[in-house]
């Protein structure tokens, strides 16, 4: 049995610069799965060139920490921002959810956040904290369904578990435990009768999974990218289901990358037209560019430029996310999303999605483009 320790695993991740936490974006966002208090410490702003910053608007986001924002990272790298006239900073904030990076867009500490969609959005939005959703950066789309489930390696040796049947009574690793990602679970064990309650969901973050498929203090992981592929190449899980064969169980495409900002934000209607339009610019160049090998080593080299790899190899694995070209996502999902979170006591009761989105800025923003 391969044995993998959670220290030998942290440094190899944190060698190969791999070791990214939550899901912070930046031109549009922040991260998701709520779960700790909010850290009170103000962040401190990064810009991302030194060049000259004089005449731009400024927009201040959570520091990008996840494969899931190449939009932006192409859009910075293009230089689309700078031509549109927005300085963006990265804001490096102590912890990446939700919850924790509610507080700090409250306050005007940042302008916005991303992340899968929780009950920490719908309770600030019913608690009159005046944030919106105003686009998706990155959804499960055929082809780019960026999410892989992995059997521990002992339970895989001993032939436990072989399909999504035998995961009635086991412990799946997940991100978060509530919202889109127990959606998502309880999706896919809908294919074989079984529902989220069957099993149990246990909270880690991505960075952690590995090492606990490989000792099997779990039975399965639920893994976003490049985490599933760095468990495979490790040896400490076997592949349940991946890519693809998730999006078939899910039957639609998934909005995991909502940018939430505040109306105040929202309000200075013309950075924030401008701030999408340079995101939209950046999503339409990724998806030219994954069409062709060449697109996609270009694709790979912006990636090493935010999260290096001593093996850059692993980029030519993962499975890449999805990215809309207009940055949309079906609005009316939300109210299907909450029933589900209304249903498991996740949510008092349901906002209307009318009250969670502002996508006028998004509708101008495509003119532009």
């Amino acid at each position: 049995m391969v044995r993998i320790s959670r220290r030998r695993f942290l440094a190899t991740m944190t060698s190969s610069g791999l070791l990214v936490g939550g899901l912070l974006f930046a031109s549009c966002g922040s991260d998701t799965t709520p779960t700790s208090a909010p850290q009170q410490a103000a962040p401190t702003a990064t810009p991302q060139s030194a060049s000259s910053t004089a005449g731009l608007r400024r927009w201040r986001s959570g520091r990008p920490t996840y494969i899931g924002s190449m939009a932006v990272f192409i859009a910075m790298e293009k230089g689309y921002y700078r031509e549109a006239g927005v300085e963006l900073e990265f804001v490096p904030l102590r912890a990446a959810t939700m919850a924790d990076a509610i507080p700090f867009v409250a306050n005007g500490e940042i302008e916005s956040f991303t992340g899968a969609f929780t009950s920490a959005l719908v309770n600030a939005v019913r608690s009159g904290i005046a944030i919106r959703v105003i686009c998706n950066i990155n959804s499960y789309l055929p082809g780019f369904t960026y999410v892989g489930y992995a059997i521990a390696k002992p339970r895989a040796e001993a032939g436990d578990i072989r399909t999504l049947a035998d995961l009635k009574g086991r412990s799946i690793a997940v991100p978060n435990t509530e919202g889109l990602v127990a959606w998502e679970v309880n999706k896919v064990l809908s294919g074989v009768g079984l529902t989220v309650d069957d099993v149990e969901l246990v909270r880690m973050s991505g960075s952690d999974m590995p090492a606990a498929l490989a000792n099997g203090s779990v039975d399965v992981a639920r893994l976003g990218e490049p985490f599933f592929t760095v468990a495979l190449r490790l040896g400490a899980g076997v592949k349940l289901i991946a890519g693809d064969e998730v999006y078939q169980l899910l039957q639609r495409d998934v909005p995991f990358g909502l940018v939430v900002a505040s109306e105040r934000a929202i309000a200075d209607e013309e950075t924030t037209v401008a701030l999408l339009a340079a995101t939209m610019r950046g999503a339409r160049y990724y998806n030219q560019a994954m069409r062709s090998d060449e697109g996609k080593r270009e694709m790979i080299e912006i990636a090493q430029m935010y999260f290096p790899a001593d093996d850059p190899t692993i980029y030519e694995d993962i499975i890449w996310p999805g990215v809309p070209e207009d940055l949309s996502f079906d609005v009316s999902f939300l109210d299907e999303l909450q029933a589900f979170m209304v249903s498991r006591g996740e949510l008092e009761e349901a906002v209307p999605h009318e009250q969670l989105v502002s996508l006028s800025a998004l509708e101008k923003a495509r003119t532009l483009v």
